[in-house]
């Protein structure tokens, strides 16, 4: 009787083990789920954020070259205009601006 009894405990504690490793399976894949979720949220969030990023990287490169192409267009048109004052100016102008 006694043999019968601590086969029954055995079955009984097996089986209690068997449920308790299929609940904390069960709870695990639950949280990997909710995990994955809140990365994949967590990706497309940072994937916007790079996407606006690049996109104001490009916008202010955009404007810092149309500056850049505007300040040499008008050095280039004073320093044209510079030149034609020296060479068609009269000696004596020419002369002061030389120096000046």
């Amino acid at each position: 009787m006694a043999a019968r009894y601590n086969k029954s405990i055995a079955k009984q504690k097996r089986l209690e083990e068997e449920a308790h490793a299929a609940m904390v399976e069960a709870e695990g894949a639950r949280r990997r789920a909710e995990l994955e979720k809140e990365l994949a949220l967590l990706r497309t969030t940072m994937e916007e954020a790079c996407a606006r990023l690049q996109l104001e990287f490009e916008k202010e490169y955009g404007d810092a070259t149309a500056r850049l192409q505007r300040s040499h267009r008008f050095l280039l048109s004073d320093m044209a205009s510079a030149h034609r004052r020296e060479y068609t100016a009269p000696r004596d102008v020419a002369a002061s601006l030389l120096r000046g």
